[in-house]
């Protein structure tokens, strides 16, 4: 009997509980681009945000072409971000993550 598919944000919370913590490894995000008749086209259509998920693993989060256009190498150099819209999905028994958008998570310097 074929297992059931999770919804995405049931998939997310089982695969990295309700409140990830995400740290940048640097702004080396990769490329994603548009594949026609299973042969890749020069149009960029997304990347991916190379992240450590504090506790648990490496992986990468896919995001819209332009999210990353107004931050430098500098600003995502091992930073605590946040995701707007993550989601997981499953493809094939692999977990995939994407979101809308990312920012660096404002420190807090009063907490002790």
């Amino acid at each position: 009997m074929r297992k059931k598919r999770l919804a995405p944000e049931k998939l997310l919370a089982e695969t990295i509980g309700d409140n990830p913590v995400f740290f940048t490894i640097g702004l080396l995000a990769e490329e994603v681009f548009k594949y026609e008749d299973n042969n890749r086209t020069d149009e960029v259509v997304a990347v991916r945000l190379p992240v450590t998920i504090y506790g648990i693993t490496y992986d990468t989060v896919k995001l819209p072409k332009d999210a990353l256009k107004s931050f430098s190498k500098q600003d995502f150099a091992f930073k605590q971000v946040e995701f707007v819209g993550l989601r997981a999905i499953e493809f094939n028994g692999n977990v995939y993550f994407s979101a809308d958008s990312v920012s660096i998570k404002k420190e807090n310097r009063n907490a002790q």
